[in-house]
């Protein structure tokens, strides 16, 4: 039997999964990795970049520990984790500065300022996609950079993701895959547009200061002997790009055609589907839309910051979770509480949000609860106002290519299976949930096996690998009564909007003042 080992650096844990050629887990470690968070006008959130090596060695020897795997059986390392958190290292491999998380809302100003002074055709033409200008795009990251650590320009240094560092630190070799550098290199010029570097930018070495950069099924290197005396892995073992957890989840989720839209679960959610790159014509400013690891097709979507991030504040505040309970038993012993919606409004905007609004001011509210309602109707209203953001989402890609295809779900809350049926409800289309929920690791292990030749294509190794497990089919009587709720959902944050404005200038005061 060969394996493929699998790290995934996310936003709350690494994850180190062994899986076989089948796609079946053999071993999975999850390694928690800790964010400092600061809590002021625009959220601060910050990464020591040894944390996530730390935290995939103790990982892999802790999957030695619960197999009898030989590392001779593992054909491939492959990479995936967060976009969006930015590692800058010196030409030693040091840090040069924190690496800034997906999260950390501190260039608000500059995604702000490029939006105004670039129009969406101007830089999809640069930048060769539709990406609405966010806080973790690296334009405003360079742009934050350079005006507040201008001295960190005055050296060579190199830019770089969680998973690239990963990568780095397994090989010695610095190297990503093109995807993983959307929003900076277009992905089918492979260059940095003059626009960019020169004009918006104004770093003309900003090429120089990037990995290099491939396919993501193209390896980085081979396993260095320094890395292998630290993990008990074999020297030599081969090293595979991948690719972001996004596309990876994709991959891992058998999208790799127009058969089926998708909802990759997390931290974040994302919902969309694939066109074919020929469809020019479809897309919307409010959503993203760009290339897909599979050759000829573009990703149609969007993300809400929050999802089970926010059912995981609401665990470390009100839950009472047992130890003994999982979070999937906990979203059900909740929603029997509450079987039916109790009328509350949650707004689930607790780290600002993307598409289709782009407000990182926005934050988290409930709103219609009066003195009847309980945790219960608390939690309950808090699953709907995800799952209304995410409809959000698909509503515009419904306007715009018309046909509705079900959906695949994966990722951490894919085993909700009242969840699940909610979504049914809401999108008015059938979920399927997936055998593995572990997606994005099981995609950047897929990539590895096309990469190592274990597999000729993407699609040969989606056949061997991912497996479909229970399909939720809507009640169209409760879509018709979430509809009419939905509605209410957008005009809330409307209305909201010059509140969160005005929240957000005062505690950007009584910050100034502590």
């Amino acid at each position: 039997m060969q394996y493929i080992l699998s790290i995934d650096t996310g936003s709350s844990s690494a994850k180190i999964v062994l899986y076989d050629e089948q796609g079946h887990i053999a071993s999975l470690v999850r390694i928690p990795t800790k964010v400092n968070s600061i809590e002021r006008n625009t959220a601060h959130r910050e990464y020591d970049p040894e944390i996530w090596w730390q935290a995939s060695v103790e990982g892999i020897k802790q999957i030695f520990q619960q197999t009898y795997i030989h590392p001779s059986e593992i054909v491939a390392i492959g990479l995936t984790g967060q976009i969006g958190t930015h590692i800058i290292l010196d030409k030693e491999g040091n840090s040069l500065y924190p690496a800034m998380s997906w999260q950390d809302g501190r260039t608000e100003d500059e995604a702000q300022i490029l939006q105004e002074q670039y129009p969406d055709a101007v830089l999809d033409k640069a930048l060769g996609m539709h990406l609405p200008p966010g806080t973790a795009w690296p334009i405003p990251r360079m742009l934050w950079l350079k005006k507040h650590h201008p001295e960190l320009f005055k050296k060579p240094f190199t830019l770089m993701q969680t998973k690239d560092y990963v990568g780095y630190r397994l090989t010695g070799v610095a190297k990503t895959d093109v995807l993983s550098l959307r929003g900076l290199v277009h992905p089918k010029l492979r260059r940095i547009d003059s626009l960019v570097s020169d004009e918006i930018l104004g770093i003309a070495d900003m090429i120089d200061r990037l990995p290099a950069f491939g396919d993501a099924s193209e390896p980085i290197g081979n396993l260095s002997r320094e890395a292998a005396q630290a993990t008990n892995l074999l020297a030599g073992t081969p090293v595979i790009a991948g690719c972001g957890d996004f596309h990876a989840s994709l991959v891992g989720t058998g999208i790799i055609d127009g058969t089926y839209g998708f909802n990759i679960t997390g931290t974040s959610d994302h919902l969309g589907r694939l066109l074919p790159e020929t469809e020019k014509a479809i897309g919307d400013p409010r959503l993203g839309k760009y290339p897909s690891v599979v050759p000829g097709w573009d990703i149609f979507y969007g993300a809400t910051s929050s999802g089970g991030g926010a059912v995981q504040w609401f665990l470390e505040q009100f839950g009472e979770r047992s130890t003994q309970q999982t979070i999937a038993e906990y979203v059900e012993s909740m929603l029997q509480q509450a079987p039916h919606s109790a009328g509350i409004l949650f707004l689930p905007y607790l780290n600002g949000e993307r598409a289709p609004i782009w407000d990182a001011l926005a934050k988290g509210s409930f709103i219609g609860f009066g003195a009847g309602h309980g945790k219960a109707q608390f939690f309950r209203a808090l699953l709907e106002g995800v799952v209304f953001s995410l409809y959000d989402c698909l509503s515009i890609i419904h306007e715009v290519s018309e046909i509705r295809l079900p959906l695949r779900i994966s990722g951490a809350a894919a085993g909700d299976r009242c969840w699940n049926q909610m979504k049914a409800d809401i999108f008015g289309v059938s979920v399927t949930s997936m055998r593995c929920h572990e997606s994005s690791s099981l995609g950047s292990a897929i990539i590895s096996a096309v990469g190592v030749g274990m597999y000729n294509s993407f699609s040969e190794g989606v056949q061997a690998m991912v497996a479909e497990d229970e399909t939720f089919t809507p009640d169209s009587m409760v879509h018709e009564r979430y509809a009419e709720l939905f509605t209410t959902f957008r005009e809330a944050y409307k209305a909201l909007k010059p509140v969160y404005r005005n929240l957000s200038h005062i505690r950007n005061d009584l910050w100034t003042l502590q």
